[in-house]
């Protein structure tokens, strides 16, 4: 049996959902659910960035079950010097997906795997500064 088509969209749906849903995010986003999968041009900070990663099928005994791993990655973006808003943004972040967002047409557990050292970008003459968390997710 061969796999279905990807699980990486309905994931990362998931984790878009479960964040623009969070009444915590929303009060530090300024009210605003700036949680995107393609980030509009001039969109102020603060705001998150989701992106689906790599996706793996699990071992040949788990086809027929349609279990793989997915990757998925959010970053937080700030323009407040520093790092205390992305280090807050990524902490309820991972409150949030740890509580195991549902993804539609799978059984998922989410693990977190990494968040990132933040970093300052200052490609265009704006000082931003990002940081990143990753999750595995188990889609069976």
């Amino acid at each position: 049996m061969s796999l279905p088509g990807s699980a990486r969209p309905a994931v990362t749906a998931a984790v878009v959902a479960a964040l623009a849903a969070d009444a915590a995010l929303l009060a530090a986003l300024g009210g605003v659910a700036r949680v995107y999968v393609n980030v509009p041009d001039n969109t102020p900070a603060p705001y998150l960035w989701v992106l689906g990663g790599a996706e793996t099928p699990m071992p040949q005994t788990q086809v027929a079950l349609r279990r793989r791993y997915v990757w998925v990655q959010v970053s937080a973006v700030s323009a407040h010097r520093g790092t205390s808003e992305v280090d807050s943004l990524l902490s309820r972040v991972i409150e949030v997906l740890e509580a195991q967002p549902v993804v539609t047409g799978y059984l998922a557990q989410w693990w977190f795997r990494e968040n990132t050292e933040p970093q300052r970008m200052d490609d265009d003459g704006t000082d931003l500064w990002v940081g990143t968390c990753r999750f595995e997710v188990w889609c069976a």
